[in-house]
């Protein structure tokens, strides 16, 4: 698979010989605010997908923490953003910012942490507000991690090739949807290595999107002769000596 792409991410060095490189991926970010009044078709179909997984979500009561979400390959799957911390301490940054990162495993968060209990977020207070109050809610990570257990990787296929989406993300703090966002970014190497990102991606887009009867990235030909290791000169006759 052949990505065409301005940016780098973590997963990039794993494509080499032995691919496809007429499958082309074409990794363009696009940013799309939740405030919008009129949010085209994409960012209110993904909206409306996290929604439906984060409505199902036990809830953290915490001012440390916040629920992201990050679609993968025709899966959502949901983290958790908190501080970094190095012997036991939050990290700072030289603006005196605290460090933060997205944790998508519960071996990825220091034990002191798991049970501690924090402070009722605004974000939190808002959705219990939307909910109505019928949202659970627990107090350490150590509970959220455990009653959520199987709701942090839920699929919606439909969503991907309705769409012809590969990659997204959504922090409803920051209510953004990144189209083709930068997996390195949302620690996503944490919980996908290289390589096995860079295959789930070129089957993905191979096998799922190609097959879903949605445009795709086609290569021209002199691309395609590229891809295979040919260049110009590959199908021409050298120019030999005329015969007196």
């Amino acid at each position: 698979m052949r990505i065409i792409s301005k940016f780098k991410d973590y997963y990039d060095s794993s494509a080499g010989y032995g691919v496809d490189l007429t499958q082309v991926f074409l990794r363009n970010e696009e940013r799309y605010s939740l405030r919008m009044k009129e949010k085209p078709p994409i960012a209110v179909a993904i909206e409306k997908s996290v929604n439906m997984v984060s409505d199902r979500l036990v809830l953290l009561a915490s001012e440390r923490y916040e629920v992201v979400h990050v679609g993968f390959c025709g899966k959502i799957y949901t983290g958790i953003s908190g501080p970094v911390f190095e012997n036991g301490s939050v990290v700072k940054d030289h603006a005196n910012m605290i460090v933060r990162r997205i944790y998508w495993k519960v071996d990825d968060i220091p034990l002191e942490e798991l049970s501690k209990e924090g402070k009722v977020s605004l974000f939190h207070m808002y959705s219990l507000h939307r909910s109505g109050g019928r949202v659970k809610t627990v107090k350490t990570l150590k509970e959220w991690f455990e009653m959520n257990k199987n709701l942090l990787v839920q699929e919606d296929l439909e969503l991907f090739t309705e769409h012809n989406l590969v990659v997204f993300s959504l922090i409803p703090s920051k209510e953004e949807v990144i189209v083709n966002s930068v997996l390195k970014e949302c620690e996503f190497q944490t919980l996908k290595d290289p390589f096995t990102a860079f295959q789930d991606i070129s089957m993905f887009v191979s096998g799922v999107l190609s097959g879903s009867g949605k445009e795709m990235i086609q290569l021209a030909d002199r691309d395609r002769i590229t891809a295979h290791g040919f260049d110009h000169k590959s199908f021409r006759k050298e120019a030999g000596k005329r015969k007196a």
